[in-house]
């Protein structure tokens, strides 16, 4: 004869408990950049002669094309954008492990041995003599 005892076994199966998706997305704003400009610009002074002074050869009034060409520089902006790495993202996985319990009814066998009347039994009993 045997007796039997029950025991929790426990076996383990592994699911895809979910996911997760990363990506990027690009996000806007706007940026103002202050550029301070140079141009140059043309200075006409007048000065007053003191004590007129008389010219010499013969000059004719409105006949004389003297011109003078002044060249003028100035600045301007010329913007543009450039990408730069401001952080680098690594993805990985790790496993954590976490105990949990678990609980459920179990049965055992027990001896049981019934006497009757005057009979005498050696060992572990689980009753006492019926009257």
């Amino acid at each position: 004869m045997q007796l039997l005892e029950e025991r929790l076994s426990v076996n383990k199966e592994k699911y895809q408990a979910g996911s997760v998706q990363v990506g990027k997305k690009v996000e806007t704003r706007t940026e103002n950049v202050n550029v301070a400009l140079s141009r140059e610009e043309v200075v006409i002074e007048h000065h007053p002669v003191s004590g007129a002074r008389p010219v010499e050869g013969n000059v004719t009034l409105g006949t004389a094309t003297d011109t003078i060409r002044v060249d003028l520089e100035a600045e301007r902006a010329k913007v543009g954008k450039q990408a730069f790495v401001m952080e680098e993202i690594e993805v990985g996985k790790r496993t954590e492990t976490e105990t949990k319990t678990f609980s459920d009814t179990v049965g055992r066998e027990v001896l049981d041995v019934t006497r009757t009347g005057e009979t005498e039994v050696t060992g572990d009993t689980t009753k006492k003599p019926k009257s």
